[in-house]
């Protein structure tokens, strides 16, 4: 049994078993047979062993590629958190622009229906409103 190898022609003689296993009384094979599937496995003993190697560094690149998968779509998670925080962000800015402006038209309209008739009086006080408005 040690002798058998893959590739090596062998005549079986036996019977199957209830499990419609077979059980071999009897193993044979010649000597140049052997010898001839002997070389074929040396010949192949070093590619099994170099795809043993790329089987095992396939497997680590892909638990590595799982690991960086996983950390993108944490990252994607975040990114689009961050988005919707702009989002709001830019609502919120706009709200206050457009307050901003509601407030400079409403200085500007009462004051220029204040109770003071100079022309250069109202300028002077509409200018140094704004300035305190956008400062």
């Amino acid at each position: 049994m040690a002798a058998l190898i893959p590739g090596l022609p062998v005549k079986i003689e036996g019977t199957y078993n209830a499990t419609n296993g077979q059980v071999a009384k009897s193993v044979t094979f010649t000597g140049a047979d052997l010898e001839q599937a002997q070389a074929i496995q040396a010949g192949v003993h070093e590619t099994q062993a170099q795809a043993q190697k790329n089987q095992a560094e396939i497997k680590k690149q892909n638990a590595t590629l799982k690991a960086q998968n996983a950390a993108l779509q944490q990252q994607q998670a975040q990114l689009a958190e961050q988005q919707a925080k702009i989002a709001e962000n830019k609502k919120a800015i706009d709200a206050a622009v457009a307050r901003f402006g509601q407030l400079d038209d409403y200085y500007t309209t009462s004051l220029t229906k204040s109770r003071f008739t100079s022309p250069t009086v109202r300028s002077k006080l509409i200018l140094s409103t704004r300035r305190l408005c956008w400062s």
